[in-house]
């Protein structure tokens, strides 16, 4: 049952209780009152006849003359009996009429009992009592009176009840109408739906929770609104690359696994990777927002060559890489298409280039094929682009054996001829040196970026290989190296037993030297192999071994494992720093990152610092050290 319905049968039930009970009451002292003139009438006749009869007593009783009158009495109807006996209790006259009256209904009579008393009178004649009169009134009148009271009553009674009924029902529907109308406004909010009521009660109360609803109905439309925007921000964030404002790797890959899903998307066409060739050689030389500049300028060409294409969108994959998906098919239109590309981006080329502008590999994208035949066809041809002048290359052959050879003997001869070198970079804390980043350099293929490298290196299984060697150089050199340094350990070998196992044995038995070792684990590393990891840097501590988590921030939900693993230094990835003095919202997250990193005693390393605006911003709100080109440039290692 509703609630409208048990307040308005509970309010009913109420009124009926005291209605009725009102109508008792009154029927009751309308009975009690009939009945007192019932007495006082029959003690009024009684004492009046038996005065009038007196003389008719003196000798001889005159009955004739007593019947007239107790008839002329009787007749009028008022009583129910008069009996008049003598001193021995003789009945000499006795009138009666019957007790029910035609004019009230018997089961009204039967209902309610009234009672009429039966008055005696002594009838005297000087001092000597001559009889006894007895009167008793007819209670018919009485029940006349009683009958129409009650009917008048009821009328009375009743309208005021069906009254007090209507206005109560009225009352609870305008309750339920403003019930109704919190639930309805509860299912809006439900739905996402924020209108404020506009009906507004006048109760004080009701009144009350509407303006509440409203207010809540307000503040939650606020909310989503601003959680509309966060989400916007954030989805911007995830799939947008920050510096050229181009859709991410994410995006990317996305849109490939959609156009391979649905043929009528994009049946077949083409896929370009296009590299800055230069990127790294800049990169090492005027720092990382030369290298954005670079991009920048390189995006802009991109976009503008593919502003008609069918998909016009350009997708950054990393710092060096950018992809484009073309709808050209045939040998010959891609081989148009590529070098019509390649001309329109050179307008931007500079001298600082030295190495080239930039290497396109095209590859075809066909429907039915993985994602990973896609990516490999297009690398393969980038690979080959890099060797070749102009750096282009179509790649068409779906059998990508030739590439991993290729690959597989650069690395093969990187690890045999153990040809790297390193590079540093200090990270300052309060403008001293806290430590140096050391950067392996691969001297003897320099046409291949490094990322390149290690990335072939960790998918044709040579990293472990790759780490080895990485270490056994830096260790070497660890000795003369005047301040501590940090060297990447990839998240393959943290968490190989095996690896474990060589790089403890590796390490000098000297404390003193190896308290100057830091190693860089990705964030990546402590969400999905926090446990091997745990137990890693618990042994490397007791060598007194410091670790830094780098591009802290890119997963937040290593978070919580922050506090089992107790790393020295946390490294903020990029995107978070990069404009943090141009963004206010970039400021507040860095530094709740930063406050949650102090409580747990760890010290915040923010990198690719390369203004002083940046660095200011970046130490007012308590980043305790700096790595970039305005801290420092890259130099060679000893």
């Amino acid at each position: 049952m509703s609630l409208s319905k048990q307040i308005g049968a509970a309010m009913i039930f109420v009124l009926s209780i005291a209605f009725i009970g009102l109508f008792i009451s009154q029927m009751q002292a309308t009975q009690t009152f009939v009945e007192r003139q019932l007495t006082a009438h029959a003690q009024d006749t009684a004492t009046s006849l038996g005065l009038a009869i007196a003389p008719s007593l003196q000798s001889q009783p005159d009955l004739a003359t007593i019947d007239t009158m107790i008839n002329a009495i009787f007749d009028r109807g008022y009583y129910q009996s008069i009996t008049f006996t003598d001193n021995q209790q003789n009945v000499l006259i006795q009138k009666s009429n019957p007790r029910q009256m035609d004019s009230v209904p018997n089961w009204f009579q039967l209902l309610i009992n009234v009672e009429s008393p039966r008055i005696e009178s002594a009838v005297t004649n000087g001092w000597n009592t001559q009889g006894n009169l007895t009167i008793q009134s007819h209670p018919g009148f009485a029940y006349e009176q009683l009958y129409s009271a009650s009917m008048d009553n009821l009328i009375i009674f009743g309208t005021g009840l069906i009254i007090a009924i209507i206005i109560s029902l009225l009352i609870v529907r305008s309750i339920n109408r403003s019930l109704i109308q919190l639930q309805s406004h509860a299912n809006q909010i439900i739905d996402g739906r924020y209108q404020p009521i506009t009906a507004i009660p006048k109760t004080r109360e009701l009144k009350h929770t509407v303006l509440q609803f409203n207010s809540m109905s307000h503040e939650l439309s606020q909310q989503q609104q601003r959680d509309s925007k966060e989400i916007k921000r954030y989805k911007y964030f995830a799939l947008t690359d920050n510096q050229t404002k181009l859709a991410n790797r994410r995006a990317f890959t996305a849109t490939l696994q959609r156009l391979l899903q649905h043929k009528e998307l994009f049946p077949t066409g083409t896929l370009y990777i296009i590299r800055l060739k230069s990127a790294q050689h800049i990169g090492n030389k005027e720092g990382y927002e030369s290298v954005e500049r670079y991009a920048n300028d390189v995006a802009v060409q991109v976009t503008d060559y593919f502003k008609e294409s069918d998909f016009p969108q350009v997708y950054r994959l990393n710092d060096h890489d950018f992809a484009v998906f073309s709808t050209v098919t045939t040998h010959e239109q891609q081989h148009q298409q590529i070098t019509a590309l390649y001309q329109h981006i050179k307008h931007v080329d500079k001298s600082e280039y030295a190495q080239g502008i930039v290497a396109i590999g095209a590859g075809d994208v066909t429907y039915g094929s993985s994602p990973d035949m896609i990516m490999t066809r297009a690398d393969n041809a980038l690979t080959q682009a890099l060797t070749m002048e102009p750096s282009l290359c179509v790649q068409q052959t779906t059998e990508p054996a030739n590439s991993k050879t290729q690959w597989r003997a650069i690395l093969e001869n990187i690890i045999q001829d153990e040809s790297i070198a390193f590079k540093s970079q200090t990270i300052n804390q309060s403008q001293q040196v806290l430590y140096q980043e050391w950067f392996t350099h691969f001297t003897a293929h320099a046409s291949h970026s490094t990322k390149d490298i290690f990335a072939n290196a960790h998918a044709h299984g040579y990293m472990l290989q790759f780490d080895k060697i990485i270490v056994t150089h830096a260790i070497a050199k660890l000795t003369k190296s005047p301040a501590k340094i940090a060297i990447n350990i990839s998240r393959v070998a943290l968490v190989d037993p095996h690896f474990q196992a060589w790089f403890f044995d590796a390490l000098p038995i000297s404390t003193a030297i190896t308290r100057k070792l830091i190693i860089e684990i990705p964030e990546r590393a402590i969400i999905d192999d926090v446990e091997q990891l745990g137990e890693f840097i618990a042994q490397a501590k007791i060598r007194n071994i410091e670790f830094t988590i780098e591009r802290f921030g890119a997963q937040l939900a290593s978070i919580q494992h922050l506090k089992a693993l107790r790393p020295n230094y946390l490294k903020l990835d990029p995107r978070f720093t990069c404009a943090i003095h141009l963004e206010d919202e970039q400021q507040r997250l860095v530094k709740t990152l930063v406050d949650l990193a102090h409580s747990l005693g760890i010290k915040v390393i923010a990198e690719q610092v390369e203004s002083e605006a940046q660095a200011l911003c970046l130490e007012s709100i308590g980043v305790d050290c700096l790595q970039g080109f305005e801290i420092s440039p890259l130099s060679a290692v000893f």
